[in-house]
């Protein structure tokens, strides 16, 4: 077992009709990663963890003179695994 504090990112765009689009995602967390060996090579891994989210999106539309922007914070708790 060992400690784990990570951050992820991702984030994309696209145009759609001339409108620019654009959304951004982070996800923070920390917990611990545990994991078990059933073999050298085989094992199973979780990492429960406390995590917070924060999205960003934003549309250029072309017929307002600003662009329009959402952003959304959430708190939560993230379960992740892999099996051999």
């Amino acid at each position: 077992m060992v400690a784990a504090l990570y951050w992820e990112y991702g984030g994309t765009s696209g145009n759609v009709r001339g409108v620019d689009t654009e959304l951004t995602a982070h996800r923070w967390g920390l917990g611990p990663e545990l994991r078990w060996h059933l073999l050298p090579r085989w094992y199973l891994f979780g990492r429960p963890a406390l995590a917070l989210h924060y999205i960003h999106t934003r549309l250029d539309d072309i017929a307002v003179t600003t662009g329009l922007h959402s952003r959304k914070a959430s708190a939560g708790f993230d379960l992740s695994g892999e099996l051999p």
